[in-house]
């Protein structure tokens, strides 16, 4: 059996389309590169239900004109609707990913691999998808592009509203954008997601302090402020990966990580959630 070489360069994600028959009518991928020490993953999240008759997904190596891999798509899910690929073996070089719909089209993701220690200067971010918001919740319109309620979604929040009663659980309140991180001190939630999403970022920033990138972004806040906020964020983190770790020894489900991390942190975003609890997982399962 060939060992297989680590290469820990970066991925850039770029174009995600459809192609081939009924390509208006797949829906549209959602993907993030994860990336620490020795680990990485790429994550992708299907517009419906993996199970529901996907073929095959390829993972082709442009410039060598080589298929990486082939195999279905139900192999790779984590759940419902995400994939999971180890990306650490991947040389570096220009990839696609095609993934077969049951409509007979294809989805398809094109990403790059970086040599190792290569950052690029300016990274592509994934455009958000026009009609959706900062959920994996599926948007559908009826024929004049009016959103249809989700009914899954209704009966959630209200069974969510229904246990808060029952058991005396304050709910997070959704519309609140300024939240208290410490006595007389109140954040709006966008400040403490960033501050979130530079204290766990991985690659040449890793386990960084955030003060200057906090800086950079907002000017306004003074070091003291920056200081509260990176151990305020932290235990954020710390506190999805325990989830995690529970997820993966059988004693929550999976679902339970971002509901109990969205009930502990009301502010904290379903992209930041998701990202957190798949590298807690990664870890766990180690």
């Amino acid at each position: 059996m060939t060992e297989m070489i680590p290469h820990n360069g970066i991925i850039e994600l770029g174009t995600i389309e459809n192609t081939g028959d009924n390509a208006d009518q797949l829906g549209i991928l959602q993907a993030q590169f994860v990336h620490y020490p020795d680990c990485q993953q790429l994550q992708v999240w299907l517009p419906e239900y993996g199970g529901n008759g996907y073929g095959n997904y390829r993972i082709v190596d442009k410039n060598a004109q080589t298929i990486i891999e082939n195999a279905l798509v139900t192999d790779k899910l984590s759940g419902s609707i995400k994939m999971l690929f180890d990306t650490l073996g991947l040389p570096d070089s220009d990839y696609v990913l095609e993934i077969d719909h049951p409509k007979g089209g294809k989805h398809v993701l094109h990403f790059q691999k970086f040599a190792e220690n290569f950052i690029p200067e300016k990274p592509k971010p994934i455009e958000p998808v026009a009609g959706k918001s900062d959920t994996l919740w599926q948007v559908y319109k009826d024929g004049f592009g009016n959103p249809i309620p989700n009914e899954d979604q209704i009966m959630r929040e209200n069974a969510q509203k229904q246990i808060g009663e029952i058991f005396n659980i304050t709910m997070p309140d959704v519309t609140t954008t300024q939240f208290e991180i410490a006595p007389n001190l109140k954040l709006h939630k966008d400040i403490i997601n960033q501050a979130l999403t530079f204290s766990s970022e991985w690659g040449e920033n890793f386990q960084k302090p955030i003060h200057d990138r906090m800086q950079q972004k907002y000017p306004e806040l003074s070091l003291e402020t920056i200081d509260i906020l990176q151990t305020y964020v932290r235990k954020a983190e710390s506190f999805i990966y325990n989830l995690a770790e529970q997820c993966c020894l059988g004693k929550i489900e999976e679902v339970a990580i971002k509901t109990n991390a969205h009930r502990q942190f009301p502010w904290i975003s379903d992209q930041n959630a998701s990202r957190l609890a798949g590298i807690g997982m990664y870890y766990a399962n180690k």
